[in-house]
């Protein structure tokens, strides 16, 4: 979430309240409904929602949900005037909070200061 708050809630239980900063990594698998009702704050809500399509061998795994809040994701400086949030994947020693062993995901937020450089390896 960029601004506003997101709420979820799913059919197995598990519940949450996204906050700006805030990352929700959901396994959607066999057997999953859930509903997500947006909350504007000071007009604003904007985030990102990305699909990533599991393998077919784990489309009917159990479902899986995370949530972490800002605080929980890690944040290095590989480089000078480099800021990277480690939301799935590694940087260096860095290594992000989400797991998801069927796609193995990096998913970073980079913030560059002009004319700063970095190259992910």
């Amino acid at each position: 979430m960029l601004n506003g708050r997101m709420r979820h809630k799913d059919n197995h239980g598990n519940e949450g309240l996204l906050t700006p900063g805030s990352v929700q990594w959901m396994t959607a698998g066999r057997g999953l409904i859930h509903s997500e009702m947006p909350e504007q704050e000071s007009g604003q809500m904007r985030g990102f929602q990305l699909w990533v399509n599991l393998p077919a061998r784990e489309k009917m795994t159990e479902p899986k949900y995370q949530e972490f809040a800002p605080d929980h994701i890690p944040v290095t400086a590989p480089a000078a005037g480099v800021q990277v949030k480690v939301i799935a994947g590694q940087v260096g020693d860095t290594v992000g909070p989400i797991v998801q062993p069927a796609t193995d995901p990096v998913y970073l937020d980079i913030t560059l200061d002009a004319g700063a450089g970095w190259r992910y390896t």
